[in-house]
């Protein structure tokens, strides 16, 4: 597990977090989130006013769900109090752009840490 510092912290029961940490998933893991990823776009395909461009957007849609959703599981604690939290649960709490972005980078940067023997990538 990893800690990283937050630039604005995120707010849960009026208290303000400063810090993340951030754990590997296993293929497992990342196996059923992309069963999720997909799952939601499904959804999302559905809609009247969806409309993709071509094949190419509908899977990089595909994909940035499976980035947001693979880092929000990632996430075990904030602060010291331990989570287990979804994209959804992260948007309901108000994470500021910054904080997301140091949250997927840290996230991204575990996955390669662990994956970097076989060359895999996240994103």
């Amino acid at each position: 597990m990893y800690q990283y510092n937050l630039v604005d912290g995120i707010k849960v029961d009026g208290n303000i977090f400063k810090t993340v940490s951030i754990r590997h998933l296993s293929d497992s893991e990342s196996e059923d989130i992309q069963l999720i990823a997909k799952e939601q776009y499904s959804e999302l395909a559905k809609g009247e006013t969806f409309k993709v461009v071509n094949s190419k957007h509908g899977s990089s849609i595909e994909g940035l769900i499976y980035l947001n959703e693979h880092t929000a599981a990632s996430i075990t604690k904030l602060g010291n109090m331990s989570v287990n939290l979804s994209f959804s649960d992260l948007c309901n709490m108000g994470v500021t752009a910054q904080d997301w972005q140091v949250i997927m980078s840290a996230s991204m940067a575990v996955q390669e840490f662990f994956c970097c023997g076989d060359g895999e990538m996240l994103a």
